[in-house]
């Protein structure tokens, strides 16, 4: 049987149930990748308590699940087409927690240089703050995370556990500091990207402007 609708103009049964599948995907909250996010989330305070109290092992193992489940959410939401508006919303967020809890117990357990973390965390709060402005005015739309976005949520995870390794053994290599410098390197070009982005969405002009 064809059907008629004045906005997609004529179109059959699947094509309606197959928009209504998309929508119910888009409704589902509690699926296997923001469970995943939800997991790194819940582990960012557990990491931090863990390595107060000098649980070096435990703390290191946490931050490595939480690597992996940060890798896996956004696999198996586009593998398997799991993608939500809120996955969308709350990956990025749980990667800010999760760096948040990671960067703080650096600087009071260790001896991580100051302005490394307050590089780090002043980005995130800078994109959080433009994350819940750009939720306010433009609801539709979601910022796509750019490349060195990814990347650098890599670096840092990768220098938080190099870090917390090299401390408890005392051991100190140039490379450390290389790695350093380039994390806050790449973590500074996202979040000039990311600034640029959200600048253009919200204040650029439309086509409709254009024309």
């Amino acid at each position: 049987m064809v059907m008629y609708d004045k906005k997609y103009g004529k179109h059959n049964n699947k094509d309606k149930k197959d928009r209504k599948n998309h929508k119910d995907k888009n409704d589902v909250i509690l699926n296997l990748p923001n469970s995943l996010t939800a997991l790194r989330i819940v582990l960012a305070p557990i990491f931090m308590i863990l390595l107060l109290n000098n649980e070096y092992v435990a703390a290191f193992a946490v931050v490595l699940v939480a690597s992996i489940t940060d890798f896996l959410d956004g696999q198996i939401a586009r593998r398997f087409n799991m993608q939500t508006h809120l996955g969308r919303i709350l990956d990025p967020i749980a990667d800010k927690i999760l760096i948040f809890f990671a960067i703080v117990s650096l600087l009071i357990k260790f001896n991580f240089p100051l302005w490394v973390g307050i590089i780090i965390l002043s980005r995130d709060i800078i994109i959080l703050l433009g994350g819940l402005i750009f939720l306010h005015r433009k609801k539709q739309k979601f910022l796509v995370p750019n490349i060195f976005g990814k990347v650098s949520t890599v670096f840092q995870l990768t220098m938080v556990a190099v870090f917390i390794v090299a401390s408890v053994k005392g051991y100190y290599a140039l490379w450390i500091d290389v790695l350093i410098y380039l994390t806050v390197t790449i973590t500074l070009l996202s979040g000039i990207i990311y600034i640029f982005q959200g600048y253009n969405i919200l204040f650029g002009r439309s086509e409709s402007d254009k024309s």
